[in-house]
């Protein structure tokens, strides 16, 4: 089965991190799967961020959570885009490519599972590092397609796997070994591993069978 192709924060070697048009960009080249984090502001909304603190990607100052959505919006990053909210991407892509959302923001399981009422479950796959978060995203919805992130410990995450009855772990690309991913197949356990730029490491990975690689320039994938 072909390895998918996700863009990690859109397209992000392309065009700005998680903004819209970081993502239209990643569709232009033919994802599978478009990967954003998500924050909660202060007026309650997710927005769509890496870095809880404001100044490392935005002409903003102070954190995420302490700002309300009118003052997020009015901040813009480097290269002068907006930063979205997730209801905002959710209406971009439809259900167009398969959403990974990732859980950075304390609190977010909730909101997000609120905001994705309407949209397809076969479309998303939510994940994260914090084990917290998909434990309270379970508790709300049984079903919906979760991921553990890892980047270093693929046992703690394996056993976290199955506790969650996750979709799939999602590690750092170093971590992996070819028993590691026989082992997640065997449980019924997919492997995505990020971040992988370069080619000759692409096409190793690809050899070790993992299910999908998460790329800034996914057109190289």
């Amino acid at each position: 089965m072909a390895t998918l192709k996700i863009g990690h924060r859109g397209a992000k070697g392309h065009v700005a991190e998680n903004t819209l048009e970081s993502i239209k960009k990643a569709m232009l080249l033919k994802v599978d799967m478009i990967e954003i984090d998500v924050h909660l502001c202060k007026t309650g909304e997710l927005v769509v961020i890496h870095d809880e603190e404001l100044g490392n990607t935005t002409s903003g100052n102070g954190v995420v959570s302490d700002k309300s959505l009118a003052q997020i919006k009015s901040f813009r990053t480097r290269e002068g885009y907006q930063i979205p909210t997730l209801s905002e991407v959710l209406e971009l892509i439809q259900d167009k490519v398969i959403l990974n959302i990732e859980l950075k923001g304390e609190g977010t399981a909730e909101p997000v599972l609120k905001c994705l009422q309407k949209f397809p479950e076969s479309k998303i796959l939510i994940s994260s590092f914090s084990f917290n978060e998909l434990m309270s995203l379970r508790s709300w919805n049984p079903e919906i397609p979760v991921a553990v992130l890892t980047e270093n410990d693929l046992s703690m995450a394996f056993l976290q796997a199955r506790h969650l009855k996750a979709f799939s772990i999602h590690p750092y690309y170093k971590m992996v070994t070819r028993d590691f991913i026989a082992d997640c197949h065997r449980n019924d356990i997919k492997v995505y591993v990020w971040t992988v730029n370069k080619p000759e490491k692409i096409k190793k990975l690809k050899s070790l069978d993992v299910d999908g690689i998460f790329s800034d320039f996914p057109d190289r994938l």
